[in-house]
């Protein structure tokens, strides 16, 4: 039997190809049919290429640098612990292990599991973390905006 998908929107199925489906109804006129409903994916706006942007070429340079002025190191385990500056991943580690807690019941979301809605959250969270260090945050958000605009 053939297979025609169908996304619902306003409680209706649009096919991808409602013509063929139509076709084959035409060419059955007065038999009957099931109908087997089955879910293929579940609807889900993606986090955005400006939510990425927003984080990775302006959140994230700007915390880093930040974190490098208040002295802030990484350790790293050789024959002795040594300190050296907070280096770029775990800067990171240390953001999403702050700001990830936006699921549900305050489930820990990572960054590249976050949809457009949660990708939202964990920014507004990064500027907190930005905030609690100290940081203009409504430079950060203007900036923010004012590339945007730019694209």
């Amino acid at each position: 039997m053939p297979e025609y998908n169908a996304r619902i929107t306003e409680g209706s199925p649009n096919f991808t190809r409602l013509d063929l489906r139509n076709k084959w109804m035409a060419n059955h006129e007065g038999e009957w049919i099931v109908e087997i409903l089955r879910l293929l994916s579940k609807a889900v706006d993606p986090k955005t290429r400006s939510q990425l942007g927003y984080y990775w070429g302006l959140l994230f340079p700007e915390i880093h640098a930040e974190l490098l002025k208040l002295g802030h190191t990484s350790t790293v385990r050789q024959i002795l612990d040594l300190q050296i500056p907070i280096t770029k991943p775990h800067a990171h580690e240390i953001i999403t292990n702050s700001c990830g807690f936006i699921g549900n019941d305050g489930k820990h979301i990572r960054l590249s599991g976050c949809d457009k809605f949660d990708g939202i959250n964990w920014l507004n969270n990064v500027l907190e973390f930005a905030r609690m260090l100290s940081m203009d945050t409504d430079l950060l958000r203007a900036k923010g905006e004012q590339e945007l605009r730019n694209q």
